[in-house]
C-alpha cells in the first residue's frame, strides 16, 4: 500500500481558498487599508537610528513588555495576551475554544474566520449584517444569537469591510445576550483606533468577551506581524496554551513599544487622515451626489456608485494613473461599492482630480 494523502487531510480544507499578499511596487496602494504616512517614515527612520542593540541574537522575553503593554491599556498583566500578527492569533483562538463546533460569523467579514472556522471543523452560521437597515439588522442579529445554542460569535467593530460601526451601548447589549445564551464573543478590533472606540471596559461586566486587536492599521506596521488579545485570565491562560506567545519577534514588540512611546505622533496622523477624509467625502457629495458614501468609523471609504459596471471601470481608471483601489463584488451585496483608503492629503489630491476628470468626460458624453 501506498502512501495516500487524503487519508491524512480534513475534508473542509478543500474550501479553503491561499491568498498570498500583493505588494504592489511603484503603485499607490489604497486597496488593502495600510497605513502610510510622512510622519512614519520620520519615526522609522528615527528608530533605525537609535536602536542598533543585539536584540535579534536573543530570544524575546515577553515579562516585561506585557507589563508595559498591560499598563498601557489599563488590564492586568494576565488579561493580556501577545501574537504574531491576526491571522494565527484567530486560528488558535478557534483551536483553544472549539468544543462548541459552532461559529457565528457575520456577512462580510475578514476572510481569516471563515478559513479557520474550517480549519478547526467549524459549523458556520452566516449572520447578514448589511442588507436591511441598521436597526433592523441589529434586531434580526440578536434574535439570532438568541435562538442559536453555545457558539463563538465573531463581530468586528467597526467592520473590516464596510467600515460601518456598532455604537458601544449595542455591544454591550450584544455582550450582555451572549453571556446570557452562553456565547463566548470575540471583537475585532483592527480598526477601532480612528474613530477611539474602545471595548475593554465590556471587560468589567462580562467574563465571555475576547478582544482580539491588530496593529497593522492603527500603527502602519502590517509587515511586522504583532497583535495582542484581551480577556479574562481563564481565557487568556488557555490561548497562551497553545505556545503562540514564543512566536512573537523582539523586533515586533519593541518597534510596538517605541511607537507608543511617540503616541502624539501617532493622534496626529490620525487627526491628518480624518481631516483630510472629510474633505474626499464633501467632495464626493458635491461631484457625485447620485453615488451613496457610507458613514465608515475608518480610514477608509466605502461608496456605492449604483452600477458594478460603473465601479469596475473606476477600478481600471485608476489602475492606469498607478492608483490601486477596491473593488468590493467578492460580496455579492456590495457588487456596485468601491472602498478607497485614506492616505495623506497628497496623494488624495490625486484621487479627487482623477475622479474629477471622470465626471467631467461624463457630463460631456451626456451632452453629445
Amino acid at each position: 500500500m501506498t502512501f495516500i494523502l487524503k487519508d491524512f487531510i480534513h475534508p473542509s480544507f478543500k474550501q479553503i481558498q491561499v491568498k498570498d499578499k500583493i505588494r504592489y511596487n511603484n503603485l499607490l496602494n489604497l486597496s488593502t487599508n495600510e497605513l502610510k504616512h510622512t510622519i512614519l517614515d520620520k519615526l522609522d527612520k528615527k528608530y533605525r537610528k537609535n536602536n542598533l542593540s543585539d536584540i535579534t541574537r536573543c530570544y524575546p522575553c515577553l515579562v516585561t513588555p506585557r507589563l508595559f503593554l498591560s499598563k498601557y491599556f489599563h488590564l492586568s498583566d494576565n488579561q493580556i495576551l501577545l501574537a504574531p500578527g491576526s491571522d494565527l492569533l484567530i486560528n488558535l483562538v478557534l483551536l483553544s475554544f472549539n468544543r462548541t463546533k459552532s461559529i457565528i460569523i457575520c456577512n462580510p467579514e475578514y476572510y481569516s474566520y471563515r478559513d479557520y472556522a474550517l480549519l478547526n471543523g467549524y459549523k458556520i452560521i452566516n449572520a447578514d449584517i448589511i442588507s436591511t437597515s441598521k436597526e433592523e439588522s441589529l434586531i434580526t442579529y440578536i434574535k439570532l444569537l438568541m435562538n442559536t445554542s453555545s457558539s463563538i460569535v465573531v463581530l468586528s467593530n467597526p467592520n473590516g469591510v464596510t467600515g460601518l460601526s456598532i455604537q458601544i451601548e449595542d455591544m454591550d447589549n450584544i455582550a450582555k445576550i451572549c453571556d446570557k445564551h452562553n456565547h463566548l464573543l470575540i471583537i475585532d478590533e483592527a480598526y477601532s483606533a480612528f474613530y477611539k472606540l474602545d471595548h475593554r471596559p465590556l471587560l468589567k461586566n462580562y467574563k465571555n468577551i475576547l478582544i482580539l486587536k491588530t496593529f497593522s492599521k492603527s500603527h502602519g506596521i502590517a509587515g511586522l506581524r504583532f497583535a495582542t488579545a484581551f480577556g479574562q485570565n481563564d481565557l487568556i491562560s488557555s490561548i497562551r496554551k497553545t505556545g503562540i506567545e514564543n512566536a512573537v519577534s523582539s523586533v515586533s514588540i519593541n518597534y510596538f513599544i517605541f511607537l507608543i512611546n511617540h503616541e502624539d505622533k501617532i493622534n496626529q496622523i490620525y487627526n491628518d487622515i480624518l481631516t483630510t477624509k472629510k474633505i474626499f467625502i464633501n467632495f464626493l457629495y458635491s461631484e457625485f451626489p447620485q453615488w451613496e458614501v457610507y458613514k465608515t468609523s475608518t480610514h477608509f471609504c466605502t461608496i456605492d456608485v449604483k452600477d458594478e459596471k460603473i465601479a469596475l471601470e473606476l477600478i481600471d481608471i485608476f489602475k492606469l494613473k498607478n492608483i490601486i483601489i477596491k473593488f468590493l463584488g467578492y460580496v455579492s451585496q456590495l457588487n456596485t461599492c468601491i472602498r478607497i483608503t485614506i492616505s495623506e492629503g497628497k496623494y488624495m489630491k490625486n484621487v479627487i482630480e482623477i475622479l474629477k476628470d471622470y465626471n467631467l468626460k461624463n457630463i460631456k458624453k451626456k451632452h453629445l
